[in-house]
């Protein structure tokens, strides 16, 4: 059995006045799945002000590669559930806001697992 692994970095997110809690890990998530990409909507409880959007990758799943395509696919997720924790519409012409946060995801995402030096695992398949 593979040594447990888990790192999280929670981020604040930007103009929104969330949070994102970024996670790397071979265990299950919060939900108790055990996948290789999840995300998760904390809204909170009563002694916790703060909602907490949760981004679950786990690149040492072995049925299915991470790559740039399933962060980015998560990072949408993310995004679609802050907007609609938060009461915000989308427009197909008008969704700026939305594209630059997908991006901001998946940048965040790519820079907590270089830090972790686990960027490698990400697979570029094309």
């Amino acid at each position: 059995m593979a040594k447990k692994y888990y790192e999280e970095k929670r981020i604040k997110i930007p103009i929104y006045n969330q949070y994102l809690s970024l996670v790397i890990t071979n265990k299950k998530d919060i939900s108790g799945r055990e996948t290789y990409a999840h995300t998760y909507y904390d809204e909170g409880r009563e002694q916790q002000l703060d909602s907490v959007l949760y981004l679950y990758i786990n690149p040492f799943y072995k049925k299915q590669n991470i790559t740039q395509g399933v962060i980015a696919h998560e990072a949408v997720h993310v995004v679609n559930r802050l907007f609609h924790h938060l009461g915000i519409y989308t427009e197909e012409l008008n969704d700026e806001h939305q594209a630059y946060l997908v991006g901001w995801v998946v940048d965040e995402m790519n820079k907590f697992l270089k830090e972790l030096k686990l960027n490698k695992k990400i697979k570029y398949e094309f």
